[in-house]
C-alpha cells in the first residue's frame, strides 16, 4: 500500500512561510527541517505572497 499524504493545518504553513520570509532559514534547512519537499515550502510561500493568509487554505501538501 501507498504512503498516506501529509496534511499541514494553516499554522504549520504560515510557520513555515514565516521562517523563510524573515531569513531565519533558506527553502532548503526548512523543508528538511519538516519533512516537507522544498517545492512545496516555495508554493506555499506565493500562495501566502499572493492571498495572505487565506491564501494558504487551499493549498495542499
Amino acid at each position: 500500500m501507498g504512503k498516506q499524504r501529509q496534511s499541514w493545518s494553516v499554522e504549520e504553513k504560515l510557520a513555515t512561510v514565516l521562517a523563510v520570509l524573515n531569513g531565519r532559514q533558506s527553502v532548503a534547512e526548512v523543508a528538511r527541517q519538516r519533512g516537507v519537499n522544498e517545492n512545496q515550502v516555495y508554493r506555499w510561500k506565493e500562495h501566502f505572497l499572493d492571498a495572505g493568509r487565506q491564501g494558504l487554505n487551499g493549498a495542499r501538501a
